[in-house]
């Protein structure tokens, strides 16, 4: 099926099988959300945060936190449907993530079931940088009530 354009996406009662959902981050990350995750998650391991220490370390700067980077790509479901349409989420880190990355979500619909009083639609996820190199990927799935 043909990709849709997130404003098509706005019900996951419209969702089908095979329709994907592609959408881009308008913010890239910075070092500034790097030092506030840290803080924020008590996560102040020197490769998220010290310059020097990550290129000590093989790295050419520092790099995002991966629970940081998943919550930016959870951030771009939840900027369409509500924080209790998530059912579950299950995520691998392919590849480092360093500042002035700009990041895109392909989501695309798996399956979709009727369990109790809603209907669920899991996906396949992948985050991409403007390269295309692949930064996470996994699956996720989201409910919302039958009507």
């Amino acid at each position: 099926m043909a990709d849709l354009p997130h404003q098509g996406f706005a019900s996951l009662s419209a969702v089908e099988v095979g329709q994907a959902l592609v959408i881009e981050d308008a913010e890239p990350v910075t070092r500034l959300a790097l030092a506030l995750y840290a803080g924020g998650s008590g996560d102040h391991h020197p490769v998220h945060v010290d310059s020097d220490y990550a290129r000590e370390h093989g790295m050419g700067d520092v790099i995002a936190h991966g629970m940081y980077t998943c919550a930016r790509m959870l951030r771009l479901f939840t900027d369409r449907w509500p924080q209790q349409a998530l059912r579950s989420c299950r995520v691998r880190f392919t590849a480092p993530v360093p500042p002035g990355a700009r990041l895109s979500l392909r989501a695309v619909a798996q399956s979709i079931s009727t369990t109790g009083a809603e209907r669920r639609v899991s996906f396949a996820v992948t985050l991409t940088d403007t390269a295309g190199e692949i930064k996470l990927r996994g699956e996720l799935a989201l409910a919302c009530p039958l009507c």
